[in-house]
Parts: structure tokens; C-alpha cells; sequence
């Protein structure tokens, strides 16, 4: 046995450079020449007709759009259905790593839903997250749980409109990213290795007037990012190991460093980060043409180190993460394609911070704050963890010819369970209102004592020494809940001649919660007057619920 090495090649371009590599393996036995003569067997498949209101890219359309944060929705700002959100819009946070939130066709973001190889990634338990990163009750973050690198990916659907019945719990719009099947010989392995790099000397802001550039380069604030240095790392390998056997390999590391201003009465810098990492691996199995099997498991994750520029010890690390594992069986009855998934997901958040908040009066001891007052302190760590578990099935039927009309069926159905929990693991406390202690020890002999104390006088000698006479706290405890969803559906897709199309469906949704059955008519209707491409009209009525 003897291997073949292609050669390498290297590409750098600006802020990209990649590495291919390509295995071969080959036996080095002498070919010989048969007279005989085998041909291959003709499967006849039943495919699925292309929806209206359906955009697919394929992985050269990922690969050649220009998308500096390597995710999902910030490459979707080529689709003119797609609105990105305006805190991603602007030009002033291009640090960031999180998936941004995005509209289609006017919905908020938490009401899409966002699928990466069958699976949803979507937030459902937070799907709005806090503005600032010491809010008392909500972590920050956004809709999706984990930003995807689209490095990765080797398909992206975007339905915008005339959604199918298969595709429920939205009110949005539906967005399907698919990572790569091995489509290789036999024997050969191929992967890709990329490195990207980008910072703030390689872009440019315009600014209205001298005054905003200077407060923009003073930032303290996260909202705006005049520094950052933002680079990663993405692998993937792919091949067929048999005739049977296949299996690809995924991995990518992003991080971003953003220093910021603090504002404190000695001024100085604090860096924030933020971290995205993505790996997992899928085995393909087919044991005959009529029947194939894919087995994946993925790992994502998303880290960030934030801070408030004006409170002393107010760092939080903050995380989110989605653990996947997923099995799918295709089986090509004879009339019939019949698609099986099995789902099981577990997402959690959470932050870590210092578990009390203290606003005290500028002493000889408490002496960092910019005016009167010196803040301390945070608002405790919060967790939070969603788990899932879906069985859903699908059976794509052959096309049925019935005089000029061609009718394809589709019919499914689907359960879910779902558990989920909301978490505050201590008490947290916010003290406020300082008083003069005048002298006295925060310890007192009459046994009187104060949990937030100081016995250095003001710095204006008005107070000797402060006590915080205010106190609101935020007791420990936990929010528990779940739900079990069932859906089933059932589609017709008409044609008739070069002129018409039509498609007909039904969906019924239930989940224990609301404890009521949604239903969900959908209608589409495609008419080409001139019989060809040059002048459709589109139209449609579509139910979709969300909860």
C-alpha cells in the first residue's frame, strides 16, 4: 500500500489565509480490463419541489461574502428580507462575536427560528437578554443561544415568506443551516484549515463632527468599540472511508479583545473579551442505496468578559452554550421517502460577579469614584438551562400525474419535551443611601451593627465615617417549568402545466402549557401568465403561531 499526497497550497488574502489538504489512499495492485459489463442501478427518488419564498446558499456563497464576524445572521445582511437589528447595524461594536438579531420581514428576532442540521438554537428562555451586564435578573445575550461560524457550513436556507407546514413555532421567518457531507472518492480525506484576523486599524468610522470622533475614542462603554483586535481559527475534515462509511469533522476558535476607557478618578483601561467556539462530528452509514443513516454530535459556545466602567470589581464573566446530539434515518420506500430525526439538546447561560452592590460616599477609603460617589460591587450570578428532547417524522410521496395536474404529498408529525430552569444560586444585595456613622464603630457596644459600613470620614469631613442605611434584596431561588409540544401536517404541492402552482397545506400544534390546539392553514400560489419565467406573480395566506 502506498499514499499520495496532493500538493499543499497556501492563499492569503488580506485577512484570510486557509490551508487545503487532500489524503489519498491507494492500492497499488495492477488494474485489469474485464469484458464484462455492469451497469449501475437507477433509484428513482422522490425530491422535493423548491418552496416560494425559499433562498439557498450554497458554501461559495458563504465563502466569497465579505462577513468579518463569522456568523450566520451577519452574513444574512446580503438577504433583502433580512434586517439586522440596530445595535448591530452600526459600525460602533465591530468587536463582537454573538450572532446578531434579525427581522425578517418585520418580526422581532425571537420570533424566527434558527436550525443548524435539524436542531433549533434558538434562546427560548431569554431571547430578548439585558442591555447592561449587571442588570439585577436578565444575563445578557440575544435569540440564539450560540453564534455558528459559517466557515463551517456548506448550505444556508433562508424562508422568508409562503413557509411550509413542516416548519412551526415561529411567526418570522425560518433559517436552516446545514454543516458538510463527505462527497468524496473512496479513501480520500479533504479538509480546510482558515485563519482570519481583523482589528481597528483596518477599518474606518466617519463621524458627523471632532466632537463625536473624541467621544467615540474615550469610549468606557461597550455600546461603543473604537479598539478591538478580533481573530480566529476554523478546521474541517470530510471523506469516505467506504462505500458505507463517511464522516466529518468540525472545529473553529474565535476570540476578540476590546480595551475600553474606565471612569474612575484615576483613569485607565480594562479589556473585555469575547470567545466563540463550535466543534463536533457526524458519522454517515449508508448500507444500501435505499437507506442511509447520520449520527452527530456538536458542542457551541460563547464566552464574553464584561465590565462597568464606573464601579469598582463590577467584572462578569458571562456564558452560553448548546451540547447537541442528534441521529437521522432516511429510508426510499417505493413511493415514498421517509425521513426520521431523533433530537436531543441541552442549553445553558449563565454569569459569574460579585454578589453584592455597594454605593458609597467618596472617603479616604472608598476614594476611586470620578465625583461624589465610589460604586462597588455587582448584582450575583445567574443560570439558566433548557433541555430538549424531539422525535419528529417525515414521508415525501412520488409525484401522482392526474390528467394536466401533478400533485406531490407530504405528510408529518412530531413530539417534543421540554424541561427548563431560571436560577439564582444566592442572594444578592444592592445597599444604598449612606449615613454619617458620626464616629461611632460599625460594631457598637448597645450590639448594633451595620452590613455595609465605613469608618473613614468624607472627603469633605462632613461624615465621620458612612454606614448604607438601604438595602433591597434579590432572594436565592429557582423558576422551574416544562412542556410537551405535538405537531402533525399535511401538504399537497400542485402544478398544472407551465402555468400554475399551487400549494395546499395544514398544520396542527398543541403544547401542555397553553393546553390549546393551534391550527395553521398555509396557502401559496405561483401563476406565470406567459408560461415561462419572464412575469410570476406570487401570492399566499399562512397561519403561523409561536409560543
Amino acid at each position: 500500500m502506498r499514499f499520495a499526497y496532493s500538493s499543499l497550497s497556501v492563499a492569503i488574502l488580506s485577512s484570510f489565509s486557509s490551508l487545503s489538504f487532500a489524503e489519498q489512499i491507494q492500492e497499488s495492485e495492477p488494474t485489469t480490463l474485464s469484458p464484462s459489463l455492469k451497469l449501475s442501478t437507477i433509484v428513482v427518488e422522490a425530491k422535493e419541489e423548491n418552496a416560494l419564498g425559499k433562498t439557498v446558499y450554497k458554501q461559495e456563497d458563504l465563502k466569497k461574502s465579505p462577513n468579518s464576524s463569522k456568523n450566520i445572521t451577519d452574513f444574512l445582511k446580503v438577504n433583502p428580507n433580512v434586517q439586522l437589528g440596530h445595535r448591530f447595524r452600526s459600525s460602533l461594536q465591530q468587536g463582537e462575536l454573538n450572532a446578531a438579531d434579525i427581522s425578517i420581514n418585520g418580526g422581532l428576532a425571537y420570533d424566527n427560528k434558527i436550525l443548524i442540521n435539524g436542531l433549533s438554537i434558538n434562546n427560548t428562555i431569554n431571547p430578548v437578554g439585558a442591555q447592561q451586564s449587571n442588570h439585577p435578573n436578565q444575563l445578557m445575550g440575544n435569540s440564539q443561544a450560540a453564534a455558528i461560524n459559517t466557515d463551517l457550513l456548506c448550505k444556508l436556507t433562508v424562508l422568508d415568506s409562503n413557509v411550509g407546514v413542516e416548519y412551526g413555532e415561529f411567526t418570522g421567518g425560518v433559517v436552516s443551516a446545514e454543516t458538510c457531507a463527505p462527497q468524496t472518492e473512496i479513501g480520500k480525506i479533504h479538509g480546510s484549515l482558515s485563519y482570519d484576523y481583523t482589528s481597528d486599524a483596518w477599518s474606518k468610522v466617519n463621524f458627523p463632527s471632532q466632537d463625536s470622533r473624541d467621544a467615540f475614542e474615550d469610549s468606557s462603554d461597550e455600546s461603543a468599540q473604537p479598539y478591538f483586535t478580533k481573530q480566529g481559527i476554523s478546521l474541517n475534515s470530510y471523506g469516505r472511508l467506504s462505500e458505507q462509511w463517511g464522516f466529518n469533522a468540525f472545529a473553529s476558535y474565535r476570540h476578540s479583545a476590546i480595551p475600553l476607557k474606565t471612569d474612575f478618578a484615576e483613569s485607565g483601561q480594562f479589556e473585555q473579551q469575547r470567545q466563540a467556539r463550535n466543534a463536533g462530528v457526524e458519522l454517515f452509514y449508508d448500507p444500501s442505496e435505499r437507506t442511509s443513516f447520520k449520527l452527530g454530535a456538536s458542542f457551541l459556545e460563547n464566552d464574553g468578559l464584561y465590565f462597568k466602567s464606573n464601579i469598582r470589581d463590577s467584572e462578569s464573566p458571562q456564558h452560553s452554550n448548546s451540547q447537541n446530539l442528534y441521529f437521522n434515518l432516511n429510508n426510499q420506500l417505493d413511493s415514498v421517502l421517509l425521513t426520521q430525526q431523533l433530537n436531543y439538546q441541552r442549553q445553558q447561560a449563565g454569569r459569574q460577579a460579585a454578589q453584592n452592590h455597594y454605593s458609597w460616599l467618596n472617603s479616604s477609603s472608598k476614594n476611586w469614584g470620578k465625583d461624589r460617589y465610589s460604586f462597588e460591587g455587582h448584582m450575583g450570578a445567574l443560570n439558566q438551562q433548557e433541555s430538549r428532547l424531539e422525535y419528529t417524522i417525515k414521508a415525501l410521496f412520488e409525484l401522482i400525474e392526474t390528467a394536466s395536474l401533478r400533485h406531490q404529498f407530504k405528510i408529518g408529525a412530531g413530539y417534543g419535551h421540554y424541561a427548563a430552569y431560571w436560577q439564582r444560586p444566592e442572594t444578592a444585595h444592592v445597599y444604598a443611601t449612606p449615613l454619617n456613622l458620626n464616629g461611632a464603630d460599625c460594631q457598637s457596644d448597645n450590639g448594633t451593627s451595620y452590613d455595609a459600613c465605613d469608618t473613614a470620614p468624607s472627603l469633605d469631613d462632613k461624615y465621620q465615617g458612612q454606614y448604607l442605611s438601604s438595602k433591597t434584596s434579590y432572594y436565592a431561588g429557582q423558576l422551574d417549568t416544562r412542556q410537551d409540544r405535538w405537531h402533525a401536517f399535511i401538504e399537497d404541492q400542485i402544478h398544472w402545466n407551465q402555468y400554475l402552482s399551487a400549494t395546499l397545506g395544514f398544520r396542527s400544534d398543541y403544547d401542555s402549557i397553553h393546553k390549546q390546539n393551534n391550527v395553521a392553514p398555509r396557502t401559496a400560489l405561483e401563476i406565470r401568465p406567459l408560461g415561462n419565467e419572464r412575469l410570476i406573480l406570487l401570492g399566499g395566506w399562512n397561519r403561523y403561531y409561536a409560543g
